[in-house]
């Protein structure tokens, strides 16, 4: 049968009568000493090649104390937490020498010029005029609580209060010389009573005037005050 008569009648009827048609053929041109099953032995395709195998993956490092991964590294423990500030205290001596006990609990000194209300809250150890001062600032007309100058122990502008240290009667002013004085119109015995620095000759205080030569001890005489 030829080519293209086969290929019409599989055209026509399929693939499966095409397939009969072939095998009657076959079977023509076969000897009688042909096996039969070398004839309908059963068609062996050939093993195709197996698909590559995956690559392996790559274990994943573990995270910060994250499980690990397949094959990866175990993750590195987390850093401990900085320490808290001191615990309690009972006294100072519980506390660093930077720090002094208050309410139980150890608190930072305090520099120089900042509020306090007793020496131990002080780096410098002395709470002055309630600021925390340079020196023990003990003097007459001495404070550490002048404006812009707090927690340097200054002297006190001449005729203002010193509250602590002029106390003795109307001796409450301190002088342009650091002493406690008197007020103007209030009896004294010499200059130096006064705060102005001039006590006349009726014994009393009073600001000196234009008068020459009038201050004591070369002093001058400046807005009615006399001035070192």
């Amino acid at each position: 049968m030829s080519d293209t008569r086969l290929q019409a009648i599989q055209l026509r009827y399929g693939a499966a009568v095409h397939m009969m048609i072939l095998a009657a053929a076959a079977f023509t041109q076969i000897g009688c000493g042909t096996a039969y099953d070398d004839v309908y032995k059963p068609l062996t395709v050939p093993d195709g090649s197996g698909g590559s195998g995956g690559a392996s993956g790559s274990g994943g490092a573990g995270g910060s104390g994250g499980v690990d991964g397949s094959g990866g590294a175990g993750g590195s423990s987390g850093r401990g937490g900085a320490g808290g500030m001191g615990g309690g205290c009972a006294a100072d001596t519980d506390c660093p020498t930077t720090e002094y006990c208050s309410a139980g609990n150890c608190q930072r000194r305090q520099r120089r010029g900042a509020p306090c209300a007793a020496p131990n809250e002080c780096v410098s150890g002395f709470c002055v005029d309630e600021h925390c001062c340079d020196t023990e600032c003990s003097g007459v007309c001495q404070a550490c609580n002048i404006a812009s100058s707090e927690g340097t122990c200054s002297s006190i502008p001449g005729g203002e209060e010193d509250t602590i240290m002029c106390t003795n009667g109307n001796f409450k002013y301190c002088s342009y010389t650091g002493e406690c004085a008197k007020m103007n119109d209030i009896g004294c015995r010499v200059s130096s009573d006064c705060v102005s620095g001039y006590c006349d000759s009726n014994e009393t205080c009073q600001e000196c005037g234009d008068t020459a030569n009038i201050c004591p001890n070369g002093q001058m005489c400046m807005n009615g005050v006399c001035r070192p």
